[in-house]
């Protein structure tokens, strides 16, 4: 089992490009028995991912501004 850790607010384990953006993974599958991937993004107006589908949960913690999510036919 891993250690604990603690990462300041501009660190992360890796960064990733997702659709010529950003995500910090800040806790991944590694560090919880592969049961929570933990990334951290900043998206502008109109930008974010596109539509796609997960076979897990996927959440999002909005901290500014507005997000529109679809889930099936609702958004």
């Amino acid at each position: 089992m891993q250690t604990s850790f603690i990462l300041k607010e501009n660190e992360s384990r890796q960064t990733y490009n997702l659709l010529g953006h950003p995500a910090f993974l800040k806790v991944g599958g590694n560090d919880t028995q592969a049961q929570l991937s933990l990334f951290s993004g900043e998206y502008h107006k109109n930008q974010g991912p596109p539509l796609h589908f997960h076979a897990v949960d996927e959440t999002f913690y909005i901290l500014e501004g507005k997000f529109i999510f679809q889930a099936g036919d609702t958004r």
